[in-house]
């Protein structure tokens, strides 16, 4: 049994203080509550002291006693201006510059912990991944040693016995498509991120392959990461390539990866990528918060736990049709399609390969047709459904370099309105929904230099959350939309112009 009593114990022998950069979030006023009753961390709350003591009255936080830090009255404000300007003096930021850079509680609350004002920080609730992760690369920077900043996820869920079990799994939040070399930096840093909370790490390099089952880049790239891992790490266990029923699973262990220490009992897991879900993610949570049955499926890896999810492929037909059988039998015929699948394989058209273009057809547009055809059958049934299709703001106005997804994307277009003419009479909508740049892993990752580029096309000088999406798609599926079908939603602040 694995429990959060190792780091508080840990804690309360050396007490720590927590910087929390988003002083008026309910959230962290409920933390910082909950922290002031213990004896083991100590808040320091950034913002505004009024705002917040309003914020936690509000939502009915006792947080008397914290420590609140405001930039705007901070007495050691321009020592910091001085130090930050030093730490990028090679970026030639100047005293002016660093005011209005510190003024964000982001940089405001890094720079605490890089002057010994706080031990730690806690970011995130309502900055994005990048603007959270951004002042920590720029200011502490990374661990002697290490080239890359990677996350961990710690997940606890109820054992067998009824006590709860803590589970590590990176890298889900920064490193998009890591390298072989990336994937042992980050088994490194999670098995001593997994030591913090009690675990004793078993590690498993998660594949779709189990020891040499399947072949590819992906297997070849988990397997030799595995190998580099155990020369770098020979104290710890660790095994794979693997998947994920071999690595928890002890009876699928004894079958498909014999005289292993971590099959069937993994409690650590390396991730071969992202394979980024942020906005499918979303929609699902709307639509849950709704009222919903949520089903979700996925092609590889894990799905989210809070969702009943159906392992699908829609490239295979026989497969999409599995995924509405089971999904039928538990909820009964599907009402509301949200068709969120696509993949890409960027290229100059002079060198995109003809394999490059029909695998993303075939994922992005084919993938569609399947699941609405299969999708349609009950629908007709209930006479009664909603087809929403994610396309893309590319997919409207086209992008140099995306033949292949462009294409796909803007197929939907007129495959929601021939559904429309085709369906409408019973009662079946079919709408698209064409997001421009959103805030995911994969934006995050872009250079500075090209995510000022794109903004600079944008009319609302932001990109948007995947929440934002997820909303437009949810209003789709409601009552009020009842009339609305065959239409385009642009969700980009402005950039395609509703082409």
């Amino acid at each position: 049994m694995y429990t959060f009593g190792t780091m508080i114990n840990k804690l309360k022998a050396n007490p720590k203080t927590i910087v929390f950069t988003e002083g008026t979030d309910p959230r962290i006023l409920e933390a910082a509550s909950r922290l002031l009753a213990s004896n083991f961390l100590k808040p320091i709350l950034v913002g505004n002291p009024a705002a917040i003591e309003a914020a936690a009255e509000d939502a009915g936080y006792n947080i008397r006693g914290a420590q609140i830090v405001d930039p705007e009255n901070f007495d050691r404000f321009e020592e910091m201006v001085e130090k930050f300007c030093e730490i990028r003096k090679s970026k030639g930021v100047t005293p002016e510059q660093a005011k209005k850079i510190l003024s964000g509680a982001n940089y405001f609350g890094t720079m605490l912990i890089k002057m010994g004002i706080g031990d730690c920080l806690l970011g995130g609730a309502t900055y994005s991944t990048a603007d959270t992760v951004r002042p920590a690369l720029q200011i502490i920077k990374t661990k002697p040693g290490n080239k890359i900043v990677s996350s961990c996820f710690i997940l606890v869920r109820p054992s067998a016995t009824g006590d709860n079990e803590l589970l590590a799994m990176a890298d889900c939040a920064i490193n998009i498509k890591p390298t072989e070399d990336e994937l042992v930096e980050i088994c490194g840093e999670t098995v001593s991120c997994a030591k913090i909370f009690g675990i004793e790490p078993k590690v498993a390099f998660l594949s779709y392959s189990t020891v040499g089952s399947g072949s590819g880049e992906d297997v070849d790239k988990m397997r030799n990461a595995c190998a580099k891992a155990k020369a770098a790490f020979p104290d710890e266990a660790i095994d794979g390539e693997m998947q994920f029923d071999a690595a928890v699973s002890p009876t699928v262990a004894r079958t498909k990866i014999k005289d292993s220490k971590v099959a069937g009992y993994a409690n650590t897991f390396i991730f071969p990528d992202i394979n980024a879900g942020n906005i499918g993610y979303k929609i699902a949570q709307e639509f849950k918060a709704s009222g919903h049955n949520v089903c979700v499926t996925y092609r590889s890896g894990e799905a989210p736990t809070e969702f009943f999810a159906v392992k699908a492929d829609v490239r295979d037909a026989d497969s999409i049709n599995e995924a509405f059988k089971t999904i039928e039998a538990e909820y009964g015929p599907v009402e509301i399609l949200v068709a969120n699948a696509g993949i890409t394989r960027d290229m100059l058209l002079m060198r995109m390969k003809e394999t490059d273009f029909m695998d993303v057809i075939d994922t992005n547009l084919t993938g569609s047709f399947r699941v609405v055809q299969r999708a349609i059958k009950g629908m007709i049934k209930l006479k009664r459904g909603r087809i929403i299709l994610v396309s893309s703001v590319v997919g409207l106005y086209g992008s140099p370099g995306q033949v292949n997804y462009s294409s796909s994307k803007a197929a939907l277009v007129g495959m929601a309105r021939s559904i429309t003419r085709e369906l409408g009479s019973r009662n079946i909508t079919a709408n698209v929904v064409a997001p421009g740049f959103i805030n995911t892993d994969m934006t995050d990752s872009l250079p500075e230099e090209t995510k000022e580029s794109y903004l600079k096309t944008i009319p609302a000088g932001r990109f948007a959350d995947p929440a934002e999406v997820a909303r437009v798609i949810r209003w789709l599926a409601s009552p009020e939309a009842d009339y609305i079908s065959g239409a385009v939603i642009p969700v980009d602040g402005g950039l395609g112009m509703g082409h």
